[in-house]
């Protein structure tokens, strides 16, 4: 089961991620974008996200470039750098957090969050295996990546899984001895500091390079990315990160579901960063789920609502919803979904 974010971004053109004036824009009035991965009719799911609202999809169909394109939508494609592959090196956790809920995804999994961040009170790790930053082969397989996407007609590219399966670091020999340099250049840091901004600085500085790689093979393709999984020393480390769009999650999928006051805190910190690349800006992400394995996680439709009316009383001028198919198999998520987009 895929758990995917994305984004797009506040104070930015509505398809484009480029510059406009900085006259403030009606709430929810740019890039509405559909998360998508249990639809299978990319046609008639595209035409229905499109009534709905949506203007833009995250789809690894390449059918769904020609639809959208035809509604005037705009297609993007995931991405993860870190996915686990032949000879890459994986990340290592710590002895402790190899026993803890995720470790072995067949067993405890109660109010696992899949990536988000855990639930009050518990320890938990990333169900799935991921490669460590610091491993050569990330960047040139995610640059082919992007490439094979940029070639079947997508508009952009979606950053997905940049992180660490325990949230906090990768213990691989590599890391720790890059870890004990970054100590003695900083010796007035307490351990717990340097672990921190060292972990952050491996992503962030990723990020930096990933973006040059797709520009080099088109500029005007469109970098865009999710922070997930969450790292827990600075869950808004994307202020950081360099990208076109970048997206933090303001309401995340699972139960128990965030306090509203908490939603509401996050859905301002994103949209006003402040952001340190000068074409990124930020996006709420609200996840959403509702049937099958996962219809014990449902938002009834006032939960929704309020989701997005956080989001966009602190001002989002884009925001994205994940997953479509749920959203599209829920009808009165559908409606709590038009209404907000003024359908």
């Amino acid at each position: 089961m895929k758990y995917c974010v994305f984004l797009v971004a506040a104070g930015l053109a509505l398809v484009g991620c480029t510059r406009t004036a900085d006259a403030p824009s009606p709430p929810l009035s740019g890039l509405r974008l559909a998360a998508v991965w249990t639809c299978r009719s990319p046609g008639s799911d595209v035409a229905a996200a499109h009534e709905l609202g949506f203007n833009g999809v995250i789809w690894n169909n390449p059918a769904c470039v020609e639809p959208c394109h035809g509604l005037g939508m705009k297609a993007f494609r995931i991405v993860e750098p870190l996915r686990p592959r032949a000879g890459a090196r994986l990340q290592e956790m710590l002895q402790d957090e190899t026993l803890l809920p995720g470790a072995d995804p067949a067993a405890g999994m109660e109010e696992h969050q899949a990536g988000g961040e855990p639930a009050a009170g518990r320890r938990e790790v990333l169900e799935r295996k991921l490669v460590c930053p610091l491993d050569p082969s990330a960047v040139d397989y995610a640059a082919g990546e992007a490439a094979r996407a940029l070639q079947q007609g997508y508009d952009g590219i979606v950053w997905d899984f940049i992180g660490y399966r325990n949230y906090h670091s990768c213990e691989c020999e590599t890391c720790r001895k890059a870890l004990a340099e970054f100590m003695l250049a900083h010796p007035g840091m307490s351990r717990e500091d340097a672990s921190g901004a060292f972990y952050r600085k491996l992503l962030v500085d990723l990020y930096a390079v990933l973006y040059d790689k797709v520009k080099e093979l088109d500029a005007d393709a469109v970098v865009l990315t999710h922070t997930h999984p969450v790292f827990l020393p600075d869950p808004f480390h994307g202020l950081d990160v360099r990208v076109d769009c970048c997206a933090i999650t303001a309401a995340w999928f699972f139960r128990p579901f965030w306090p509203m006051d908490k939603v509401r805190e996050y859905s301002g910190r994103i949209v006003k960063g402040p952001y340190a690349y000068g074409g990124a800006e930020g996006m709420p992400m609200i996840g959403y789920y509702a049937d099958g394995d996962l219809s014990a996680h449902i938002k009834d439709p006032d939960r929704l609502r309020d989701e997005l009316d956080a989001v966009r009383n602190a001002g989002a001028k884009h925001v994205m919803i994940c997953e479509l198919g749920h959203v599209l198999r829920t009808p009165p998520a559908a409606a709590v979904i038009r209404a907000a987009f003024g359908q």
